[in-house]
């Protein structure tokens, strides 16, 4: 009965964040395991902290690449071109 509660709960505000859904699919997925004899308890954590390096990798992958501005490699490529027409034309 809780595995289904929780797939419920997951999906109503799953429009919100998608981390809700992830999180009761790993409750899920940890009673279930219980369910087949399996230490249901210590994947839950397991999975929790694969979940948790997983969003740190993603978060550090966007800090080190920054988005750049478009009108700031538009203004460079620009002058870049009007340099080399410049040489070519002169």
């Amino acid at each position: 009965m809780l595995i289904f509660v929780l797939l419920a709960f997951g999906v109503w505000p799953r429009s919100v964040s998608y981390a809700y859904w992830t999180a009761c699919l790993t409750g899920v997925l940890a009673l279930l395991y219980g369910y087949y004899g399996q230490a249901g308890a210590g994947l839950l954590r397991e999975r929790l902290a694969a979940v948790a390096l997983g969003a740190a990798i993603g978060l550090a992958a966007a800090w080190f690449v920054l988005p750049v501005r478009t009108g700031d490699v538009l203004r460079r490529r620009i002058a870049n071109l009007l340099a080399a027409l410049t040489d070519y034309l002169v």
